[in-house]
């Protein structure tokens, strides 16, 4: 594929661009294999300041942090990683040919992370992308929060590209019970053959376009329109 383009006044050579969290996107190993099938641009898997555990389930109570079906995937995962420090040393040890994205987020909830991340990667990436939106984290979801989102724009101080990556805004009042078909291990564990949750049906304009005005004004040029849909089950690590 050949379709020049720009993101962020980046020149790639197509539009795609992997999404963060994809299989081998935790390592910049993996990345490598990722360049391979000529994406145009590289993204990290969701990096924290310290080394992060996955979300812990009871297995007492049958909770689960992955439900999956032919055509869709539910994680609770908490967005483990090795950490800032961990991936500034490995990604210096290769050379890639197309512009890399640092995915970067809050392990704590504490938003001073944010910029903290940045001194740490500044000089082995191309660009961040900002994830403001991570729901299964057990902290509250900063996108939603327009004073919170506002206080970690502001403190972002780089000469690197910034993506932000938002959270889905939706109607509260639109949710919808669905039915979906579990693949054969969710089925096992769970004891049924289909999955019944809650997805939401409709935008919240008005949110929407409040955090794109504010996003505009401390002049951010790029989004990444949506992170995962929040969706409930009870049986999931963080509900």
């Amino acid at each position: 594929m050949n379709l020049k383009a720009t993101l962020c006044d980046i020149k790639i050579k197509n539009p795609t661009m992997l999404a963060s969290g994809m299989p081998l996107s935790e390592s910049p190993y993996g990345l490598k294999h990722w360049e391979e099938t000529e994406i145009g641009v590289l993204t990290t898997k969701g990096i924290t300041l310290d080394e992060k555990s996955c979300n812990k389930v009871d297995y007492d109570k049958r909770e689960i942090i992955l439900i999956r079906g032919q055509d869709y995937s539910i994680n609770s995962m908490g967005l483990p990683n090795k950490g800032a420090w961990w991936l500034h040393t490995n990604l210096k040890k290769y050379k890639y040919n197309i512009p890399v994205f640092a995915n970067i987020a809050t392990g704590t909830g504490e938003l001073i992370e944010y910029p903290a991340i940045i001194m740490v990667l500044e000089d082995a990436v191309d660009g961040f992308e900002v994830n403001v939106s991570c729901p299964n984290t057990g902290k509250d979801i900063i996108g939603y929060d327009l004073k919170s989102l506002e206080q970690v724009v502001s403190s972002i101080n780089t000469k690197k590209p910034v993506s932000i990556k938002l959270p889905c805004y939706y109607d509260k009042g639109s949710l919808r019970k669905l039915k979906l078909e579990a693949d054969n291990f969710t089925r096992t564990w769970l004891g049924k053959e289909y999955v019944e949750v809650y997805i939401p049906e409709q935008l919240n304009l008005t949110m929407l376009n409040k955090v794109l005005d504010l996003l505009e004004d401390y002049n951010i040029k790029c989004v990444t329109s949506h992170n995962t849909i929040l969706v409930k089950h009870p049986l999931l690590s963080t509900g």
